[in-house]
């Protein structure tokens, strides 16, 4: 499997969006080790650090888990926009994802930072 793109800074489509959170997830290596947060529009945010992994309700949506635990899920109707910026060959990233009421962030964790 592919890793994310190299040097990297800029718009990702819906599309692109998904796969690169299908990327962390099944990276080995402990590249699947993330940061996600979640920043709502009306309550405060939280977040949480661990081995990223993805299940599917529904051929439309995700659910994004950490250590196994639910966090959020994506729906891809809802993605309004996303952002993604690597550094030094992607061993450094942030994936920002807008869905309107939220935005659901990652960052590597796998480096230990």
């Amino acid at each position: 499997m592919r890793w994310l793109p190299y040097e990297f800074n800029g718009v990702r489509s819906d599309r692109e969006a998904v796969t690169d959170l299908a990327v962390i997830a099944g990276a080995e290596w402990g590249r699947d080790e993330a940061h996600l947060w979640i920043d709502p529009d009306d309550a405060e945010g939280f977040g949480a650090t661990g081995p990223l992994s993805i299940a599917c309700r529904d051929p439309h949506s995700l659910v994004l888990l950490i250590s196994g635990v639910e966090v959020t899920d994506v729906a891809v109707a809802d993605i309004r926009g996303a952002w993604l910026q690597t550094l030094d060959q992607a061993d450094y990233y942030s994936l920002s994802i807008d869905l309107g009421t939220r935005i659901v962030g990652l960052s590597d964790a796998y480096n230990g930072l």
